[in-house]
């Protein structure tokens, strides 16, 4: 039998070493920019303001880097199309949370970060996964906007060529760590792009000239369906996975 000091010590070190790996990635940017000197700037830009629980809730995107843990690309589109979407749909209203309903084209961390934390709040243990079986692509970055109040929705996609082609085969051999120097140059250039330029482009610029429409929608999604639905899909994912090993 294990005695309790024991197990404390395991758990102890089972969380410690969760966290790092959790973090890692989440912080290595911040670790070289400090290491190398370098002050970020995030870009000042109007806020997204929801109406949550009958409060004014107010998220910077400041607010949106934090909560994701660094600076990043994914984040930064995400806010602008999220924002521009409910700009068209709401004018200068402020919008209920619950009045709203987002869909994502894309499933990287970063925009599913940025989703989360407006409908769902800061939890980390609230964070959506992804389906796996989205593949990264330039051309997802298409975020769909509904106003359930007055039936109306907003399609609104960042221009293709505006997203570097190679970007995500470039973040793969990151992950790989099969990188070269050059190629790390290449990446964070088309990173710091991203996320010094995109916040003060015009929205035309970024998403051209979306037109709302009105659209049905039938069916109930409960709190939570999606998240379930999702964590299915990902284990029957990784049990065929096994069974071709």
């Amino acid at each position: 039998m294990i005695k309790k000091s024991h197990l404390f010590f395991f758990i102890l070190l089972f969380l410690s070493v969760s966290f790092f790996h959790s973090t890692l990635f989440a912080h290595g940017c911040l670790e070289c920019h400090r290491e190398h000197g370098v002050k970020e700037k995030v870009p000042s830009i109007p806020p997204i303001n929801l109406i949550v629980g009958g409060q004014r809730q107010t998220i910077t995107l400041a607010d949106a880097f934090k909560f994701h843990g660094h600076s990043c690309p994914g984040v930064t589109i995400a806010f602008r199309a999220v924002q521009h979407g409910i700009n068209i749909l709401y004018d200068s209203e402020i919008p209920k949370q619950s009045d709203l309903l987002v869909f994502s084209r894309i499933a990287r961390r970063g925009p599913l970060d940025l989703i989360d934390l407006l409908m769902k709040g800061d939890k980390l243990s609230k964070r959506t996964w992804p389906p796996v079986e989205i593949k990264p692509s330039r051309d997802n970055f298409v975020f769909t906007v509904m106003r359930k109040s007055t039936c109306q929705a907003v399609d609104v996609k960042l221009k293709t060529d505006l997203f570097p082609k190679n970007f995500f085969k470039l973040k793969k051999k990151e992950k790989d760590k099969t990188l070269t120097s050059k190629e790390w140059d290449i990446l964070h250039a088309y990173m710091k792009n991203i996320i010094l330029n995109f916040p003060t482009m015009p929205a035309k610029e970024l998403f051209g000239n979306p037109r709302p429409y009105n659209v049905i929608a039938w069916g109930n999604l409960l709190p939570g369906e999606m998240d379930k639905h999702i964590k299915q899909l990902r284990k029957k994912h990784r049990k065929r996975s096994h069974g071709q090993r």
